[in-house]
């Protein structure tokens, strides 16, 4: 499933590349060249809330000794990851002097 350049608006950038992008890494759309990346604070606030979520199964695991919560753990991790690949929008890298904006 590719996603839409938000330069020019065709689906050029595949859903593993979009995955890994960042500021540093940019995704490069094959129609106009274009350095995307997702957006970089919703992917911060995406992950500490995901990584929350997981802390609180991990210790929920821990204390009721269920070993199996840990399965839960793990696929609330890929499940919120997918959730993340298709919520968080993609942005145009744009350099503004010596870094990035």
């Amino acid at each position: 499933m590719p996603f839409r350049c938000p330069v020019c608006d065709q689906e050029t950038i595949r859903a593993r590349d979009k995955w890994a992008s960042n500021s540093f890494a940019p995704v490069t759309c094959s129609n106009c060249r274009a350095e995307v990346y997702a957006s970089s604070r919703l992917t911060a606030l995406w992950r500490i809330a995901e990584a929350l979520l997981v802390t609180l199964v991990v210790l929920l695991a821990f204390v009721s000794g269920q070993p199996a919560t840990l399965v839960i753990a793990l696929v609330f991790v890929l499940i919120l990851e997918v959730l993340r690949v298709m919520l968080v929008p993609l942005v145009k890298l744009e350099r503004v002097g010596g870094g990035f904006r």
